[in-house]
């Protein structure tokens, strides 16, 4: 990312900030001074994701910022109140393309919102996006309903629905886990 951010324009500081909770990156990066946050949701340790409160706790603690989700997620869910949202396979150059439209951007306006994203999602909430990480990360599903604040019962209808929508996509085995793994990508 570093070396494709100077190719665009020499001028661009990009600043790596891992972190393991988003409250250490909020914590964290309190003097550094963003434009434009690139977020990928699955790279976390944390099986459970809440994007839009994700999203909303950045924009709380950097009201100016653009946020562009580079991730997978956009597959299985939609993820409102971001700018962009670009999935992690895409090309370097439509990569480097939706960089330099961010930045030629008025640092104020966000009106522009570009989304290099497959044409379907599965379109499962982020329960059911919570309850498929639990069970890649060999969580019991008991420690899931703990996690989640509901009921074993529960976790196992967010499941069937979850594979339900995927496996109306996927018609066979092997193309259903390949999907379901992506969750777990990073």
């Amino acid at each position: 990312m570093a070396a494709l951010c100077q190719e665009i324009e020499t001028d661009i500081t990009l600043s790596v900030i891992g972190f393991i909770q988003l409250s250490d990156f909020i914590v964290n990066s309190r003097e550094i001074n963003f434009d434009l946050v690139f977020y990928d949701i699955l790279s976390r340790t944390e099986w459970s994701i809440d994007p839009e409160h994700e999203v909303l706790l950045i924009r709380q603690a950097y009201p100016r910022i653009s946020i562009c989700i580079f991730s997978l997620v956009h597959e299985f869910m939609s993820i409102g109140g971001v700018e962009w949202v670009i999935d992690k396979r895409i090309p370097l150059t439509h990569l480097k393309y939706t960089i330099s439209s961010a930045l030629a951007e008025h640092p104020r306006k966000t009106s522009m919102c570009l989304s290099f994203i497959s044409q379907h999602s599965y379109r499962l909430s982020k329960w059911q996006t919570s309850v498929l990480r639990g069970y890649l990360a060999n969580c019991h599903t008991k420690v899931i309903a703990r996690t989640l604040n509901c009921s074993s019962r529960q976790v196992y209808a967010f499941r069937n629905r979850a594979l339900e929508k995927i496996t109306r996509q996927n018609c066979d085995q092997m193309s259903i886990w390949r999907c379901i793994n992506r969750l777990n990508s990073t």
